[in-house]
C-alpha cells in the first residue's frame, strides 16, 4: 500500500521551529538578562568592609525563564514524538498491516525491555507489540533506533529518543515542565579593577547543576587587600560564569536544552532512512 510521509517530515520541521524559538530565548536569557542580574549584584559587592574569610556572593534580582518556555517545549515534544508514532503507523499500513491504538513508536532502554515489550511480548495478557504489523526490516529499522542501539552501554536513558519520551509523559500526564539556567562544571573568573589595591585570593565556584535563583550561590571568595584605594578611586568587579539551560518537572531535571536538536536530527534519520524501505520506496 502507498503511503504518504509528508505529515511526518512537517511535523519535524514544526518541532525545529520550536526549537528555534526556544534557543533564541535561551541565548537572550543567559546573555542578556543573567548578566545584567550578576552586574547588579556585584555593583553593591562591599569590598571595602570585607574581611579576609570566606565571602559568599549570592544571587538576587533574578527572575526565572516564563512558564510559556514548558508550553513551547510541550508543542516540541508532541510534534516529534507524534511524528514517530504516525510514521510506524504508516509503515504498518504500507507493509499492508492494520494499525490500532497499540500502534506507536516504542523507547526502550534495554534490550530486555525491547524483548519483553516487542519480540518476547505476552500478548494474550498484555495485548499487541506497539511494532505490530512491521515488516522485518522496519522492525530492524526501529530496533536500530532504540536508546540502547545509540548510546555507549549503560547511558541509554541519556539518548535523545529516551529522554524525549521522558518529556513526553511528564507534560501529557503530569505538569508543565519549568526552565532554569545552572552552573556548568566551568571555572568561576572574577577580576577586580583596577588592579594593586585588593585582589581575590581563592575562589570556590557552586557545585556543578546547581540552580540559578535568588538566593543561591554565584561563588564565594577570599579577598587578600594590597592597599587600600584612595577614596576618588572606583573599584569594580565582574567575573565571567559559564550557564546552561536545563527543563525540570517539580526539581529534577529531565534534559537539557542541548538535547532538543539530536533528538529531531534523529527523527530526520529515521525517517530518511524509512523512505527507504521496500514497502515504501517501491
Amino acid at each position: 500500500m502507498s503511503v504518504d510521509l509528508s505529515g511526518v517530515d512537517a511535523k519535524l520541521e514544526r518541532a525545529k521551529f520550536h526549537c528555534e524559538t526556544i534557543n533564541a530565548a535561551a541565548r537572550e536569557y543567559t546573555e542578556v538578562d543573567l548578566p545584567n542580574a550578576a552586574r547588579e549584584r556585584l555593583s553593591r559587592f562591599p569590598l571595602y568592609s570585607l574581611n579576609e574569610d570566606w565571602q559568599p556572593i549570592l544571587w538576587d534580582n533574578v527572575t526565572l525563564p516564563s512558564s510559556q518556555w514548558g508550553v513551547i517545549l510541550g508543542e516540541f515534544v508532541h510534534d516529534v514524538r507524534s511524528a514517530l508514532d504516525q510514521l510506524v503507523w504508516s509503515l504498518v499500513l504500507a507493509n499492508g498491516g492494520e494499525p490500532g491504538t497499540h500502534t506507536q513508536f516504542p523507547a526502550t532502554e534495554s534490550e530486555a525491555k525491547w524483548r519483553d515489550d516487542v519480540t518476547d511480548r505476552d500478548i494474550p495478557q498484555r495485548g499487541l507489540p506497539p511494532t505490530h504489523g512491521l515488516s522485518d526490516d522496519a522492525l530492524a529499522l526501529v530496533y536500530d533506533f532504540q536508546s540502547f542501539n545509540r548510546m555507549p552501554r549503560r547511558s541509554a536513558v541519556a539518548a535523545p529518543f529516551y529522554k524525549l519520551l521522558r518529556l513526553s509523559n511528564e507534560d501529557k500526564h503530569r505538569t508543565l515542565h519549568w526552565a532554569a539556567s545552572y552552573s556548568a562544571d566551568a571555572p568561576v573568573n572574577f577580576r577586580i579593577t583596577p588592579s594593586g589595591y585588593i585582589r581575590f585570593r581563592k575562589i570556590r565556584r557552586p557545585n556543578s547543576g546547581v540552580i540559578i535563583e535568588n538566593g543561591a550561590e554565584i561563588a564565594s571568595v577570599k579577598i587578600a587587600i594590597v592597599k587600600r584605594p584612595p577614596p576618588d578611586v572606583q573599584m569594580k568587579v565582574s567575573f565571567t560564569l559559564h550557564a546552561d539551560m536545563a527543563f525540570l518537572a517539580g526539581d529534577q531535571a529531565i534534559a537539557r536544552l542541548s538535547d532538543l536538536d539530536p533528538m529531531v536530527a534523529e527523527a530526520r534519520e529515521l525517517l530518511r532512512r524509512a523512505l527507504r524501505l521496500p514497502e515504501v520506496s517501491a
